[in-house]
This record gives structure tokens, sequence and C-alpha cells, in this order.
């Protein structure tokens, strides 16, 4: 390659400009160029940068102190350990320079179980993965089949990827009333009411709320978090009184 001293004298003498270079005591060195001279020189200097650059990442690529010695995650997996954390993991080994980051942060997110993924190097032999899944909020029952909601109703996965008797179950009869429906849901997270549920379906315009013991709270999109408290005050007197209940109106 060329030293830079070399060029320089190249430029000059190309341009025909006269340059003066004062003393080690000079503020500055007159030097001008037009915007096409500065624009050609800047191309220059970047394929010189450029192949220089392309030079040192063979070289790197090479080189074993480069290899991947650690793989840091950070998050919480529930349903995504087999197909997404072992194949992260398998990185180990690999050349940190022939890692395309984003290209592997794009294709984790085409899995719809993702919600937000960052992949970073640390160099030389680090990379830190922080992973947020979407978290579990519901099954839903759609056309038959048992699947995984999260707080927003976005359907992301199958029954079987994730256990959890505490997850509640809903019927989604008419699809059209979703929004509705999960909106009923995130009044009842808030309430006492909501470690009680069993299950939950819309009928035309009321959203049924079934308690593990069968009784039904019967609701429609107008009813507040606070008349589901109320409601759930009434049905724990009642239950404490050994009153039998079958549906409370809210």
């Amino acid at each position: 390659a060329l030293k830079f001293d070399v060029i320089f004298s190249f430029f000059a003498e190309f341009f025909g400009k006269n340059i003066h270079i004062f003393s080690e005591c000079s503020v500055h060195s007159n030097i001008s160029f037009t915007k096409t001279e500065a624009l050609l020189l800047a191309l220059i200097i970047a394929f010189f940068a450029a192949d220089f650059g392309y030079k040192k990442a063979v070289e790197y690529s090479k080189d074993s102190k480069f290899n991947i010695s650690a793989i840091k995650l950070k998050g919480e997996y529930k349903t995504l350990k087999s197909d997404i954390i072992d194949p992260i993991i398998s990185l180990k080994g690999k050349n940190i320079w022939c890692i395309d980051e984003k290209k592997i942060e794009e294709t984790l997110l085409k899995d719809i179980r993702i919600k937000k993924v960052k992949i970073k190097k640390v160099f030389p032999d680090t990379i830190l993965v922080e992973l947020e899944e979407r978290e579990p909020y519901v099954y839903i029952v759609i056309d038959g089949r048992l699947y995984l909601s999260d707080k927003d109703g976005l359907v992301y996965g199958y029954e079987q990827e994730y256990k959890a008797s505490q997850l509640p179950v809903v019927y989604l009869f008419d699809k059209r009333q979703k929004a509705d429906v999960f909106s009923a849901i995130a009044k009842i997270s808030e309430s006492i009411l909501k470690d009680y549920v069993a299950y939950i379906y819309n009928e035309g315009e009321a959203i049924n709320t079934v308690l593990k013991d069968g009784v039904i709270f019967k609701s429609d999109k107008n009813s507040d978090k606070s008349k589901y408290n109320i409601g759930a005050s009434l049905y724990l007197n009642r239950k404490s009184e050994n009153l039998k209940t079958t549906y409370i109106d809210i």
C-alpha cells in the first residue's frame, strides 16, 4: 500500500497547488481544494481505508482470539428454549467477526413469540443477547383449538408450549368481540376477582366470566373495574355464609 506522504505529494502535484508547510511551531498549513477535488480526495482515502479494513477483517477472521467464548443471555424464556436459545448458544466457538448480529436479530423477530431482541458484540470474544418473549396471558380457544395469547390479544403459540393452570381460558365465539373480551380480562386482572376465574366467553354483547366453582359473572364492555370488585365482594360474602350463588349480574 502507498504511504500517506506519497499519496499527499501526488495530490499536491495533481491539483497544482502550492502547499506551504510551516515549521513545527506553525499554527496551520495553507491548503485549499475545490469541492470536486475534496470529494475526489475523500473517495480515494475511503478506498484505501476500505482496502485496509477488508485486509484487517480477513486477518481477524482467522485469529482464534476472536472466537466466541461467552454468550450472555438476558431475559426469561418460557417457550423458546429448544428452538431459539439452543441455536444461539451454538454460536460459541465461531469467529465474532463472522457474526452478522443484525441479520440474526431480523431472523429471530420473524418468530411471533419474540417481542424484542438485541444482540451486541463485545470484543474480542463475547456476545450479549437480550430477548423479550411475549408473556402468556390467557389460553384462548379459537375454532376448537387451544392457543396462547398475550395481553394484547395476539395469538402466538399452542397450549402445549406453556403449561400453566393459573391462566384463565377464553372461549372466543365471536371474533368481532375480541377487543371487548380482552378489555374485560384486563379489568378482571386488576380486581380481587382475578384469582377465582376459570374461563371467560362472549355471548352476543355479554361477556361471561365463569369462576372455578361455577358461579357466573355477567358483564359487558361498559362494566368497569369497580363493578367487578363490588360483584366480587358480594360473591365472597355469600360464599362465607354458605349461600348458593348461580350468577351475579354486574
